[in-house]
């Protein structure tokens, strides 16, 4: 288990400039060690200033963590996976977490075959993106089929990039503008009653920053599109074919 301080940035082109960066933090295991590390002030499926819950991953759905990861993957054409899967994600502070984004990276040896982008929405919905052979295929499109933001429809494309170590790249395209989105991860090597005095009610402040913003975008007269219903199959995985980045 590793626990990392991050940067965060963010930055929409067009309709409107809007951008802004914070401090925040995550922290990463592998799903074999699960309820095997522990730290000080850190437990898992039990309350503590940082926690884990499996609720709060795989669609809430009462699979384990490994399972759940395996059926996205032969979803995606990956079959016959044996390789270690680690987690990288928000842990619940003081009982509470809401995670954008969780990234479960798939590995055989040392060869890195797929992400599992696992996105949710303040609507309380969430769908996974499973990008194959990330290293081979940076930056290759992937059509948008779940909704984020009210301030951008659910049409165009994105673009990830995890090519450097404890660092991820999201860029989002279409005709209503360009949205990227980057988290610089340092790891973190403290105590956790330090770290959670450095961002304290972190979780809480992710909820609040992700309205701000949205309220800075509604002032700014930035269109404004209505949520679809979510479609049925909550994992995509195919590239836009004949797209190159």
């Amino acid at each position: 288990m590793q626990f990392y301080n991050a940067e965060i940035f963010h930055a929409r082109q067009l309709p409107r400039k809007n951008q802004f960066s914070y401090k925040g933090l995550y922290f990463s295991f592998w799903l074999d060690e699960e309820g095997i590390s522990s730290l000080p002030f850190f437990s898992w499926q039990k309350w503590n200033l940082f926690s884990f819950f499996r609720e709060d991953h795989a669609e809430g759905r009462p699979l384990e963590l490994r399972a759940w990861a395996i059926e996205q993957l032969e979803k995606a054409g990956l079959k016959n996976f044996e390789g270690r899967i680690r987690l990288v994600t928000m842990p619940r502070m003081l009982g509470y977490v809401f995670n954008p984004v969780s990234f479960w990276y798939c590995y055989e040896g040392e060869h890195l075959k797929a992400v599992i982008c696992e996105v949710n929405n303040t609507f309380g919905e969430g769908h996974n993106y499973v990008v194959l052979d990330p290293l081979e295929n940076k930056n290759r499109p992937m059509d948008k089929v779940f909704h984020v933001s009210p301030f951008y429809p659910v049409k165009g494309t994105y673009q990830f990039d995890f090519t450097q170590e404890n660092f991820v790249s999201i860029q989002y395209r279409s005709e209503f503008g360009h949205f990227i989105a980057t988290m610089k991860g340092h790891e973190y090597q403290g105590s956790l009653l330090r770290l959670f005095l450095s961002h304290p009610f972190y979780t809480f402040l992710v909820v609040f920053l992700i309205h701000y913003q949205a309220l800075k975008l509604f002032l700014k007269r930035i269109p404004f599109f209505s949520k679809p219903k979510q479609r049925s199959e909550k994992t995509s995985f195919e590239y836009i074919k004949g797209e190159s980045p």
